[in-house]
């Protein structure tokens, strides 16, 4: 572990990366409040946009029931993630005193917070596995909602990740580490949810010239067909979302724990300060570029949002 990430409360120590300790800021102290009221303002447009998402999606049925519960629960994550961050900001320009940086509630806002960015990432495992199902159950995957599929995928990304950033916390998983490591699973997921795709486009295929083939048509090929449509039309937008968000993600994914391996020494943890607060300001700007991107993708999303005049020429 990194001292400049250590913060002690009586004889318990965390590993407290996202929270900037303004005593060691010094002169650059102008610099910190600035990059705070940035990051204040893009988490206030951040929280607009996922409360419209969320209802949006809700409210019109976007995608399938589960998809849309998958896509709540870990919005609602988000947003619990933010609201503690401004609490987080009260107690580190001593609105609010403590004892020291790494005493109760800091070390678990903290918690939360790591917890939301990993079940974000692991988030496109899940919904692999739920596209997995909605293939194995395509028939009628659209009339019965199978909700505990959602929610089983849900509870247990949530475990995981709440287990992964409470060790990271407390020293027992070295935080460098765990965020590389997420690499993995994201390779793994997004192979495996384009293999579904393509093997969905098959049977598609196989179905659509055993149709055109024969000379009458029962209703459950033409049933079935329509079902595959339905899922490969979902599985094309959720990876157009995929190739536009987790580049991004993975690009700013080393800037979480990276600092401390280039600002190790005592005399460079004023600056380690300030590239903390830029992260979390960076952090902040992400939600509305991933809102533009989910409104540039779903059209029923657009159109809803967006004034006539500007998505009349984008209709399909």
């Amino acid at each position: 572990m990194f001292p400049s990430y250590l913060t002690r409360c009586g004889n318990t120590i965390f590993w407290l990366p996202f929270s900037p300790q303004i005593t060691r800021l010094q002169d650059l102290l102008p610099f910190y409040y600035s990059l705070l009221v940035f990051e204040a303002i893009s988490l206030i447009v951040s929280l607009v946009c996922i409360v419209t998402l969320l209802v949006v999606f809700w409210k019109h049925q976007i995608v399938h029931l589960n998809l849309t519960l998958m896509i709540i629960f870990h919005g609602v994550l988000c947003l619990v993630s933010m609201l503690l961050r401004f609490l987080q900001m009260l107690y580190e320009i001593g609105w609010i005193t403590l004892v020291s940086p790494g005493c109760p509630p800091v070390p678990q806002i903290v918690i939360v917070r790591i917890m939301s960015y990993i079940s974000l990432v692991l988030l496109l495992g899940g919904i692999v596995i739920e596209r997995s199902f909605a293939t194995y159950y395509v028939i009628d995957y659209e009339k019965k909602k199978r909700s505990w599929i959602a929610i089983v995928i849900t509870s247990v990304l949530l475990v995981i990740s709440y287990c992964i950033s409470s060790q990271i916390v407390k020293g027992g998983l070295n935080g460098i580490f765990s965020a590389a490591s997420m690499v993995v699973p994201v390779a793994i997921s997004i192979f495996a949810f384009r293999l579904l795709l393509r093997r969905n486009k098959r049977r598609l295929a196989r179905l659509t010239d055993m149709i055109e083939q024969r000379s009458g048509t029962d209703k459950y090929s033409l049933s079935l067909r329509l079902q595959l449509r339905e899922n490969i039309w979902t599985m094309q937008k959720l990876n157009r979302m995929v190739t536009g968000s987790v580049p991004i993600a993975l690009l700013v994914l080393p800037f979480y724990f990276l600092p401390p391996f280039f600002l190790r020494d005592e005399p460079n943890w004023r600056v380690l300060e300030l590239v903390t607060e830029c992260v979390n300001a960076v952090l902040a700007t992400l939600t509305p570029l991933c809102t533009a991107l989910i409104v540039i993708i779903f059209e029923q999303v657009r159109l809803l949002l967006l004034p006539k005049r500007m998505t009349k020429g984008r209709k399909k």
